[in-house]
């Protein structure tokens, strides 16, 4: 986009906009290529290389934009972890730092459906969460020290009354936290107890795509 700019320049007895001299390349190259052309005397088949040629240009405009875009949301996807408990595997999000842990899945419109994310806490306690600024219902895994699993809350609603919030809290210390969507407990039949394979995060991360 070219900014309008609002003095003028004299060209042969007529004043005109700098900004109308202004035109992005592929529209310049489109519209000499007509005039040099001379549309009006050539025959039909003059008349549809230019149109090809006019085609061309604006596909190959958009495919940039979109090549463009692709590569921006490839950059800006976090790295993802397998943690696997029994046969299910759920690729993961970390939140090991107090920035990531208070924000958490807070702002978001979905989680894709086989995806989680996990909490690492530096030592064992009873840490409480709640659920401002949710946009859906999850289900989270309490996991001890011994990577195992504790106990669930699910279907953990959006908290909606922020002056009188809703606490969760572990029934006993844990270390490890997943959030994933609301169901996948039920769906994947996880039981209390089960262990949990933590990935090591500083070599084995696999990113998803």
């Amino acid at each position: 986009m070219y900014s309008i700019l609002y003095h003028s320049i004299p060209l042969h007895n007529k004043v005109i906009p700098i900004a109308a001299r202004i035109r992005p390349l592929s529209s310049a190259l489109g519209y000499d290529i007509l005039m040099s052309m001379d549309i009006r005397k050539k025959s039909f088949a003059w008349k549809a290389i230019a149109c090809s040629i006019l085609a061309l240009i604006v596909i190959g405009s958009a495919a940039m934009a979109v090549l463009k875009q692709a590569s921006t949301d490839y950059r800006d996807r976090p790295t993802l972890y397998d943690v696997q408990i029994g046969t299910t595997i759920i690729p993961v999000e970390i939140a090991d730092v107090p920035s990531t842990m208070e924000k958490g899945l807070s702002g978001r419109f979905h989680l894709p459906s086989k995806q989680g994310m996990l909490f690492i806490f530096p030592v064992s306690d009873l840490y409480a969460f709640w659920m401002p600024n949710m946009n859906f219902p999850i289900d989270l895994l309490w996991i001890s020290s011994e990577k195992k699993i504790v106990g669930f809350e699910q279907s953990m609603q959006p908290e909606k009354d922020l002056k009188n919030p809703h606490y969760y809290r572990p029934s006993e210390p844990v270390e490890y936290v997943i959030e994933v969507n609301a169901g996948f407990v039920k769906s994947h039949h996880l039981t209390v107890g089960q262990e949990v394979n933590i990935p090591d995060i500083s070599t084995g991360h696999r990113a998803l795509f």
